[in-house]
């Protein structure tokens, strides 16, 4: 082999070890950006968990409740049995 053809081979290889270089760092900032968008959204669950236990139980229970009439549970067209909402043949 004439020297050259290794300079041209050294060349070649340090021109992607730059671009194997360039691709590791932006598969670390990749990562870096899901790990930080984890530790975020793990971070606010727990101070909402937090917030949510500080109050009274009893408290968050009764703000919280959904809010139904009386006749709720029978107001629907299926609950009559003249009206019913699914036909069955």
């Amino acid at each position: 082999m004439a020297a050259t053809d290794l300079d041209r081979i050294r060349a070649l290889i340090a021109n992607h070890k730059r671009w194997d270089t360039a691709f590791a760092v932006l598969g670390f900032l990749a990562l870096m950006v899901g790990v930080l968008t984890f530790v975020a959204y793990f971070w606010r669950i727990l101070s909402m968990a937090r917030s949510r236990t500080s109050r009274c139980l009893c408290e968050s229970r009764a703000r919280n409740a959904p809010s139904a009439s009386p006749g709720f549970e029978v107001s629907f067209s299926s609950a009559h049995s003249s009206n019913p909402s699914v036909v069955s043949r």
